[in-house]
């Protein structure tokens, strides 16, 4: 439809412009979300670890409370709760 002589303003072009624009701009969020989830998914081990080796009653169930909501709202955000 867009139909210039040189070929520089076809509509194939422009999507495939606009197709490099969208995958640079969503290429750092992607990288950020997936670090930060490998961060939260290290951080809910390391605290099952504390707690499964803790000899402390009061560590292990502060551990167990700060792993609950930490595990509803950072590993699996997207879950229904009333399933």
């Amino acid at each position: 439809m867009w139909d210039f002589k040189d070929g520089a303003m076809s509509r194939e072009n422009i999507w495939l412009d606009g197709g490099a624009i969208v995958a640079q701009l969503t290429a750092p969020l992607h990288v950020v979300s997936s670090v930060g989830w490998l961060g939260a998914v290290a951080v809910f081990l390391t605290l099952g670890v504390v707690g499964l080796t803790s000899r402390v009653a009061e560590v292990v169930r502060a551990v167990y409370l700060a792993m609950e909501p930490a595990g509803w709202s950072l590993l699996v955000p997207w879950r229904s709760r009333r399933c």
